[in-house]
């Protein structure tokens, strides 16, 4: 079957024209050489058939790449290794929180503000140049699942409340932070009617691959905010152990070996997972 003739079937059941480009720059975003994307692309165009899942391609994807470069696919999986912060979104919080330090902001997680109807409580409150913004951070632990239309409009509404408040009882709320901009960040992706709103009202949207330059994947591995979910020697007890200890990022076990150990790693375990932080993180290629 011809590639630019395939349907297959997203995460959501919507069904797509399979698209080698697509994938071409989901593999390169991964930092998958060059010379390697295409003989993946044209394995993967092989085995193509009518109603083959996202989920599927992903796996065959993930095959070669353990194949031919095991550490690129620990980067591939990124999206996955987000999800895996959950069910909960505190640690998704957390990471929203860590992503906006590295970028200067001073960060709070967790504060409640009063609004001119109800009190709040903001997930991420972040102040640089004595401007503030408020953050929601929307987290799914699914794949194909968007944040729509409902959501920006919560998400205004509570933003306009605190606004409200400061404006208008400015001596009863005078010690309140005044906050000068609402965001919404998310792991997934936004549907259209979201994106248009958001823009309509100001809302800041960053969504997993939106906008085109500074979306979430862009804003983690630019950063080097990588989640230790990330890692491929850690099973997902483990990973769930150390997220429960307080740990988060990969940065956070390379700074302090006590995290691995505590969950039973020896010395030579420790090092092999050091190696493949040094790689994740961008520290070493």
């Amino acid at each position: 079957m011809k590639s630019e003739q395939a349907f297959i079937t997203k995460a959501s059941g919507e069904k797509e024209l399979f698209s080698s480009e697509k994938l071409k720059r989901s593999l390169s975003n991964a930092g998958t050489r060059s010379e390697l994307v295409d003989d993946m692309v044209s394995y993967i165009e092989r085995g193509l058939r009518e109603g083959m899942t996202t989920d599927e391609i992903h796996k065959s994807a993930l095959v070669l790449l353990n194949e031919r470069a095991e550490l690129v696919a620990v980067k591939y999986n990124l999206r996955k290794a987000v999800m895996q912060l959950g069910p909960d979104g505190f640690p998704f919080e957390r990471l929203v929180g860590e992503i906006l330090k590295s970028q200067g902001y001073k960060v709070k997680i967790g504060q409640m503000l009063q609004g001119e109807c109800i009190e709040h409580e903001v997930d991420v409150l972040a102040e640089k140049d004595h401007k503030h913004i408020f953050v929601e951070a929307k987290f799914h632990n699914k794949q194909g699942i968007k944040t729509d239309l409902k959501t920006t409009l919560y998400v205004q509404s509570r933003f306009e409340d605190i606004v409200k408040a400061r404006e208008n009882h400015t001596r009863k709320f005078a010690q309140q932070p005044k906050i000068h901009k609402g965001w919404l960040i998310t792991n997934t992706k936004l549907t259209a009617k979201a994106k248009e709103y958001g823009r309509c009202k100001g809302l800041v949207l960053i969504g997993w691959n939106y906008p085109q330059k500074g979306n979430l994947q862009d804003l983690i591995t630019k950063a080097g905010i990588h989640p230790l979910t990330c890692l491929s020697l850690i099973n997902y007890k483990q990973k769930k152990e150390l997220l429960n200890a307080g740990a988060l990022l990969c940065r956070d076990l390379r700074n302090k070996h006590g995290f691995l150990s505590n969950i039973g790693f020896d010395k030579n375990k420790i090092d092999r997972v050091m190696r493949e932080i040094d790689y994740v993180c961008g520290l070493t290629v």
